[in-house]
């Protein structure tokens, strides 16, 4: 009986967080893929490649295979969808369910190390075991966190969760009955995650803090027991001689934008440079962030401007940071070791430190794995507060909590449930962002709703900004399709002055007025479409399309138009596009 009570004692709090979980995402796996995931997550993509071929994941950027230079480095996270291709196929929900059972993995490992901070600081079970369990739950459910589990692409947060839980959970366990197991375990553990997302780089940071925090001694023996975090100094030289050689011998130079809709700018360095004019506006992101912490409501794709009243900000963190020293004096770690995990896994997305040449902003995904810190400041806090407090009270607000999250998550999983849901709801909170602007028009256009795309169109044409000319392109295309070709022709107009990707809209231009019977105008066009394309990738595979789509009866254009592809896929093998379009000239060269 004794062993039968313990075994339920340690498998009923698991259970427990595997219900709510799989509850809180019971809608989280349409078989649908929406923005990069149809990029990253279609079988097509590795359905006859090679192990060769998928060694290639380490020698090029992460959107090579689509003409990219996005400068970004993830190897591993493109290895893990080529295996959801190779197990689920086509059935796209599959690969919602990975992401599911990783966000799962994840809430698990969030328990048992909030129970060994809690224990390992005097915590006594069984409070120690509910606290951890409550915070764990509310981690678990988070409206938040909906972003990263839907989207596959932002599968690598999860990954590098599981990691940096999982491995300070390891090196705390470990590290006074054999230092050198545990250094091994979590250098071992930083060099993979370094693959799957940059974010990881703080790794050794929250590894010092933590035993710091945690472990007994005097600053002493903490320095002397810190000194072999240099040594993870060589897993993050080896990454960087990865990632360094991938992205300065890229497939195609010079192109800084995705295909899948997001803006970067290529960088080879990633997280180095710092620049003091970064402080403030990160400061702004990191209190916006708390805030959606605290109160996820409304959650959107992009966030506008945040809050520049610096006056209210800074003395706001430095109230959280005096309370959090108060704590520390009276012995109660659990406040300044979350905010510092916090504030350190937020490092890389507010862009203090870094090359990326963007506007500090907020995403949902970037809170994935800062929110642990917050699960760690809340389970000192419940702790807390069931010492002093009625212990059941505490127990049944944090039921409520969890209770009203579960169905906002679940309304959140709704809208992710497809591009046209997703865009309309953001479209409905900020109607002038430019960003969501061409999203929703190109939502729209894959569902042929193109009277409410040309709608759109027409109130916020005036509306421009930074994703201006991927708006306008799309308003051209709305246009063209509802035959309204004076609007169209004034859309791709405005959209051709992004000079770097001003090829693709001179490429519909033509087509237009290919369409439209004007033969001098949409020649001009597509040889403008070469002429401007700064991708040598893109730029192949254009001369192809503008001689298949001028010359379609001309057997020696065809021909000069194979032998752009086939240039095309010898700077890329993997291209997609020239990869269909080769295939279906050749059917022709066949036939002919």
């Amino acid at each position: 009986m004794a062993t039968r009570a313990k075994f339920l004692t340690k498998a009923l709090p698991l259970l427990f967080l595997v219900l709510i979980t799989l509850l809180a995402y019971l809608n989280a796996w349409p078989d649908n893929l929406l923005l990069d995931d149809k990029v990253f997550s279609a079988a097509g993509r590795y359905s006859d490649m090679s192990l060769s071929d998928m060694s290639r994941f380490f020698s090029e950027d992460l959107w090579a295979l689509h003409g990219g230079n996005s400068g970004l480095y993830r190897p591993l996270l493109v290895l893990s969808f080529a295996l959801d291709a190779y197990i689920f196929g086509d059935w796209a929900a599959g690969y919602h369910l990975t992401n599911i059972i990783l966000h799962l993995l994840v809430t698990l490992l969030v328990f048992g190390f909030l129970r060994h901070l809690l224990l390992t600081t005097g915590g006594q079970s069984p409070i120690a075991d509910y606290t951890a369990l409550m915070a764990a739950a509310i981690f678990s459910v988070h409206p938040v966190h909906t972003e990263v589990v839907n989207s596959i692409f932002n599968r690598s947060d999860i990954f590098v969760s599981i990691g940096v839980v999982g491995g300070l959970w390891w090196f705390l366990r470990t590290l006074e009955s054999s230092p050198l197991k545990a250094w091994a375990g979590v250098g071992l553990t930083y060099f993979l995650i370094l693959f799957f997302k940059e974010i990881s780089a703080v790794f050794p940071a929250l590894i010092i803090v933590m035993l710091w925090l945690f472990t007994p001694g005097n600053w002493r023996i903490h320095v002397r027991k810190s000194l072999p975090v240099f040594w993870l100094l060589i897993p993050l030289a080896i990454y960087f001689l990865f990632r360094n050689y991938a992205l300065e011998t890229p497939a195609a130079p010079g192109a800084a934008n995705a295909p899948g809709g997001i803006h970067y700018v290529a960088s080879n360095t990633g997280l180095i440079g710092f620049g003091w004019d970064r402080v403030l506006p990160a400061f702004s992101v990191w209190m916006g962030s708390l805030k959606k912490l605290l109160w996820p409501y409304p959650l959107q794709l992009y966030y506008g401007m945040l809050s520049k009243n610096y006056s209210l900000i800074m003395p706001l963190h430095l109230l959280l940071a005096g309370l959090a020293i108060m704590a520390y004096r009276k012995n109660n770690n659990g406040l300044i070791a979350g905010l510092a995990f916090f504030y350190i896994a937020f490092l890389p997305a507010s862009r203090l430190i870094g090359e990326i040449e963007i506007t500090p902003h907020l995403a949902d995904r970037y809170l994935y794995l800062p929110s642990i810190g917050g699960a760690i400041a809340l389970a000192f806090g419940l702790q807390w507060l069931s010492q002093r407090f009625n212990f059941r009270a505490v127990t049944a607000a944090v039921l409520v909590v969890i209770m009203m999250m579960i169905p906002a998550t679940l309304a959140r999983n709704a809208e992710w449930a497809s591009d046209l849901l997703l865009y309309e709801s953001e479209y409905r909170q900020v109607k002038k962002k430019g960003r969501i602007l061409h999203l929703v028009v190109g939502a729209n256009l894959r569902e042929h709703n193109y009277s409410r795309a040309t709608e759109i169109c027409d109130e916020q044409i005036e509306s421009l900004d930074y994703y201006a000319w991927k708006f306008a392109n799309r308003c051209g295309v709305a246009h063209f399709q509802m035959g309204q070709f004076d609007k169209a022709e004034r859309a791709f107009l405005i959209a051709v002055n992004d000079k770097k990707n001003s090829g693709a809209v001179h490429q519909k231009l033509a087509n237009m007025y290919l369409y439209l019977g004007q033969g001098t105008d949409a020649r001009k066009h597509f040889e403008l479409s070469v002429e401007t394309e700064i991708n040598p990738v893109l730029r192949e595979y254009r001369w192809a399309y503008m001689l298949i789509r001028l010359y379609p009866n001309n057997e020696n254009r065809l021909l000069e138009a194979k032998s752009h592809l086939e240039q095309t896929l010898l700077l890329q093998p993997k291209f997609v596009p020239a990869r269909e379009m080769l295939a279906l000239l050749n059917e022709v060269l066949v036939s002919d």
